[in-house]
């Protein structure tokens, strides 16, 4: 884990936002070194802020919390994607006994600074209810390894001593926020705070002093780890074609079938060329390991729970490779619709099932395929997927992955304000359409292919 930070560099942005505070551009600085590396934080994972003042309207001084607003990634975070809220009116919260979903929202609307300002982000509270200046939060990947032990708590101590804090998994929001800011109070000198199953959080008087304590953590945690020997994937069999393309070929067609049979809707797919995916993917450990949850509880919303496997046996013959695969799919979607009923009877609540269908497929011998609706949506997946992969190796090198259970994903899969990161954008024209051109180098052909892509497909 290398520290990026660049004196030279701090200064230029600061001088590139001479419209904003020292404070906002330096913010933009370090959420934008973070975000940079996926190993900490993938598409629209963790958050920032910085506390500072400024003068209202009517010329009064006004303590504001800058925070990661919803729709924006670190790594291209401007100033506009930190939405200003009053913090005086933040830590006031704090003396409810209880606040839900619906009414933090609104609270934090009703006080931003520029009521065009995007929503800030759902850990806001966390952020305002301690007291240092600059907050970096992230998914670190060695983090989560760690965070995902059934003996997490005591790991930490042992990597950290008393210079981090641990709180317990609680679903984000103001109890969350509470529960980190008792937990801070019971130590004040931690550098920051590892949230079990969930991520990191470090803070700081300067923006430097918050971002070299977050690499300095997740170093720590990369030590930890790399102390640890390897353990091999046992292959299951050799593999059945030596041609990536050719397996992807018998086997895409029929999935985006299957689900366009299932949904009415066209559906894309992507292959991660990736030799770690493959040999898991390929691997006797993949059937249980796979199957144990996600890294960290957000990932569901792109990943859904659990991947599908695949082990083809009938490439060669495609009405019986379809009927393989079919009977795998509608497998996997009872499984969903099992979780769905019990989750949603246990905590007594009425939800409306989100499609059953996989977003991960892991076909041995080819590696890692993502399906969606979007070339971005197939992306996004696959980078997670692959980042998932290792944590779930390294967490078996050093122990166990043992993630959030089912129950607590069905209330981060189902929760409003984390389907709200999806948006609910107007698909394009063209979206999941695959389309041939020819003689499309240049003129017509070229205008005609950037028109499509344009569009979607």
């Amino acid at each position: 884990m290398r520290n990026q930070w660049d004196e030279y560099q701090a200064k230029a942005t600061v001088a590139q936002y001479k419209d904003v505070s020292e404070d906002i551009a330096l913010r933009v600085y370090t959420s934008r070194l973070i975000g940079a590396d996926p190993s900490l934080v993938l598409h629209g994972g963790g958050n920032t802020s910085v506390k500072s003042v400024t003068t209202n309207t009517i010329g009064e001084e006004v303590n504001v919390l800058y925070v990661k607003g919803s729709g924006w990634d670190l790594d291209t975070l401007e100033p506009p994607g930190l939405p200003g809220v009053q913090l005086d009116h933040l830590v006031k919260l704090r003396k409810l006994d209880c606040l839900n979903d619906e009414n933090m929202v609104n609270e934090q609307r009703t006080h931003l600074l520029d009521a065009a300002s995007p929503n800030p982000s759902v850990e806001t509270l966390l952020h305002a209810f301690l007291p240092h200046k600059f907050i970096d939060h992230s998914h670190a990947d060695a983090i989560l390894v760690i965070a995902d032990q059934p003996n997490a708590k005591s790991l930490c101590e042992n990597i950290y001593g008393d210079t981090m804090g641990i709180v317990p998994y609680i679903m984000p929001g103001f109890d969350l926020a509470k529960a980190a800011a008792e937990v801070y109070e019971k130590n004040p000198k931690v550098k920051g705070l590892v949230l079990i199953s969930h991520g990191l959080f470090t803070f700081g008087n300067t923006a430097k002093e918050s971002y070299d304590r977050h690499i300095e953590a997740v170093q720590q945690a990369e030590d930890f780890i790399a102390s640890y020997g390897k353990k091999k994937l046992s292959p299951i069999n050799a593999k059945i074609t030596s041609d990536a393309g050719e397996m992807l070929s018998s086997i895409g067609p029929c999935l985006r079938g299957l689900f366009s049979e299932e949904t009415g809707q066209n559906w894309l797919i992507h292959y991660r060329e990736d030799s770690a995916a493959c040999a898991f993917a390929s691997s006797l450990e993949c059937k249980d390991w796979s199957q144990i949850g996600t890294a960290t509880p957000d990932h569901v919303i792109r990943t859904k729970q659990k991947p599908l496997l695949l082990n083809p046996k009938h490439l060669n013959d495609p009405e019986k490779l379809r009927k393989e695969i079919s009977g795998a799919l509608e497998e996997y979607k009872n499984n969903y619709h099992k979780y769905f009923k019990i989750n949603a009877q246990s905590k007594g609540v009425d939800k409306k099932e989100l499609d059953p269908l996989p977003r991960i497929i892991l076909v041995a011998g080819l590696g890692l395929v993502t399906i969606g609706k979007s070339v971005r949506e197939t992306e996004i997946a696959a980078d997670i997927y692959q980042h998932t992969i290792d944590i779930i190796k390294k967490s078996f090198d050093i122990g166990q992955f043992a993630p959030l259970k089912d129950n607590d994903l069905f209330d981060m899969e189902y929760w409003s304000l984390e389907q709200a990161k999806l948006g609910k954008n107007k698909p394009a024209v063209a979206q999941g359409k695959i389309v041939y051109i020819t003689g499309a180098a240049s003129g017509i052909g070229l205008a005609t292919a950037k028109l499509f892509a344009e569009n979607g497909a």
